[in-house]
């Protein structure tokens, strides 16, 4: 008999046998959706391990990046390569061949990763005012 703060739960009973209620269910399916924010360095370069985009039975589904900041009248450039923890490194999409995006105020750089990718290696560059972005930039991850 329980007669403390416990008994006043209203979550599902796990009993043997059972399966887990469909609310519990749905919130178990969602764990992992997405993490991060993780700061992008002022200077040098950020390196991010991530868990294998479409890493098989552990995690076969899809892997966004997302980047954003408030730039204010500026412009962010970044270089954004990626490796399969293997040491082989190329650009994160095919194009642009040099892996350069260029970042709006307020709007999100989502860009989808490649199977296989483990690695980040993201780095500030100048941008078409010759002058590398210095606010706050940050990335996280979607996993759908």
């Amino acid at each position: 008999m329980v007669g403390d703060a416990r008994a006043d739960g209203t979550q599902p009973w796990a009993t043997i046998g059972s399966g887990l209620a469909p609310a519990a269910q749905e919130d178990e399916d969602d764990m992992g959706a997405s993490f991060g924010p993780s700061p992008i360095e002022r200077s040098g370069t950020t390196s991010l391990c991530i868990p294998p985009v479409q890493g098989g039975l552990a995690d076969p589904r899809k892997v966004w990046l997302n980047v954003g900041g408030d730039l204010g009248g500026d412009q962010a450039v970044l270089r954004v390569w990626g490796s399969d923890g293997a040491g082989n490194w190329a650009p994160v999409e095919a194009k642009p061949e040099d892996g350069l995006y260029t970042l709006k105020n307020g709007v999100v750089l989502s860009v989808e990763l490649r199977k296989g990718l483990r690695i980040l290696s993201v780095t500030r560059m100048p941008g078409a005012d010759g002058k590398i972005f210095g606010g706050s930039l940050s990335a996280c991850f979607e996993r759908q």
